[in-house]
């Protein structure tokens, strides 16, 4: 609104008015680079989403430069072959983990969320779980809806065998100490998996063996960084990841 772009037809937006609307913002919010990178780079995305749907001729932000950054995002995405080589790895090795990873992937809840996640929170009739606003992290109840992917992978759990207060991906464990397993860790379970301890197994079944170095949160970025590209909204996939 500053620069008068408000009410400009997309079209009619240039290259010029993109640098200019992120030097201003770097200015006054006093954006890093790191900042600054990634909201270019989600500019990018909705000119990329545009150009698809052939509303403007070409994407007027692809050729507007990354700043340099000193260091490499902590939580950056995994690629194409390293999700490959994860996947294969965890459905031999451990395939609750790569369950648990692939809920965070596609319902882009936070993994101390999914840890908290109580069956009587899973309504299959309406496909919506319910997170009260006790677990989540900005304290505001969330419905977040459930997918075709997930839908199949709830009824596959056959879920009305277990006490509706167990958690859907818990631990039923006598000791703490016993080697993790499909029978006992990240099954419907009463007791609860600790945030850290999943970020354990993931350290020592992904990233040691395989030399990843891959956060296990990322996928909640990848989530967003695929819907954003398909053409979701900002608003809609940042009313559906709870910000």
């Amino acid at each position: 609104k500053k620069l008068k772009l408000n009410d400009a037809d997309i079209k009619h937006i240039t290259r010029k008015d993109i640098l200019n609307i992120l030097s201003a913002m770097t200015i006054k919010y006093r954006w890093s680079n790191k900042t600054f990178n990634k909201y270019l780079g989600n500019i990018r995305t909705l000119f990329s989403v545009l150009t698809e749907w052939e509303y403007i001729d070409q994407n007027i932000c692809r050729d507007i430069r990354l700043k340099k950054t000193t260091q490499s995002d902590y939580y950056e995405p995994a690629n194409d072959i390293q999700l490959k080589l994860i996947k294969d790895h965890l459905e031999n090795d451990f395939s609750n983990l790569w369950d648990f990873v692939f809920f965070l992937f596609q319902t882009g809840l936070r993994p101390n969320e999914i840890l908290l996640i109580q069956l009587h929170m899973i309504d299959l009739k309406n496909r919506v779980i319910v997170l009260p606003k006790e677990i989540i992290k900005t304290s505001v109840k969330r419905i977040v809806p459930i997918d075709d992917y997930i839908y199949e992978y709830l009824l596959s759990k056959n879920l009305k065998q277990y006490d509706s207060d167990y958690y859907l991906f818990g631990s039923n464990r006598k000791y703490k100490n016993k080697g993790i397993s499909n029978e006992t860790d990240l099954v419907p379970s009463p007791n609860p998996v600790p945030r850290k301890t999943v970020s354990k197994w993931w350290q020592r079944k992904v990233e040691i063996p395989l030399g990843i170095d891959v956060k296990m949160y990322s996928f909640k970025h990848l989530t967003a960084n695929n819907r954003l590209e398909a053409g979701q909204s900002f608003d809609d996939v940042q009313h559906l990841f709870g910000n």
